[in-house]
């Protein structure tokens, strides 16, 4: 299972995927959080351009891909600004459920897709 906690910058993905996991632990489930910040600076991918964005998102959801296989219990907490993005990477998973915290701020020039009914009903 994959749980995939998107919205805009500031908008508490982190704080909720840390309290996700620690009460899924706490249950004892084995537990991956993947926040896409940590991921950017470890592997020092610093591309913001759309093409840059993508590929991003797409390395994080394959990561999350093969914990998945493996039995873990998956948190992504990524800004993941288009629709499109987001159900291709989601196509990776066997089961998952997407999280849209709605507050939060853009960097100017950034757009963000809100996600529809049809999206957050989708289970990956």
């Amino acid at each position: 299972m994959v749980y995939w906690i998107t919205g805009r910058s500031s908008s508490g993905k982190t704080v909720y995927a840390k309290r996700l996991k620690k009460q899924l632990e706490d249950l004892g489930a084995k537990v991956l959080l993947l926040d896409g910040d940590m991921v950017r600076e470890q592997f020092n991918d610093q591309e913001y351009t759309d093409e840059g964005r993508l590929n991003h998102i797409i390395k994080v959801a394959s990561f999350a891909a093969i914990a998945e296989k493996q039995g873990f219990i998956v948190i992504i907490s990524l800004m993941s600004p288009k629709k499109e993005w987001r159900m291709k990477a989601r196509k990776l998973f066997e089961k998952s459920m997407l999280i849209y915290m709605p507050k939060g701020f853009l960097w100017e020039g950034t757009k963000y897709e809100e996600p529809d009914h049809e999206e957050m009903m989708c289970e990956g």
